[in-house]
């Protein structure tokens, strides 16, 4: 029921946060994968459904704590 409380899970997703930002803003990586440079709003545009589902869960994991009680 705790959020963040798997270390080895929190690596891979900072380790996906850095390579997604590596791969849409480093010239050489953008060059071999073919990709284009993002705005900050384009990379707020790809955070958001993540943000909301991160709430989402976390709010469905305080009714069932609460329903627990």
């Amino acid at each position: 029921m705790e959020t963040l409380d798997n270390s080895t899970l929190n690596k891979i997703a900072g380790v996906e946060i850095v390579l997604a930002v590596l791969v849409t803003q480093a010239g050489f990586l953008m060059r071999i994968l073919g990709t284009t440079q993002l705005t900050l709003g384009q990379f707020g545009l790809a955070l958001l459904p993540a943000l909301v589902l991160f709430a989402l869960w976390e709010i469905g994991k305080l009714i069932g704590r609460r329903s627990q009680s």
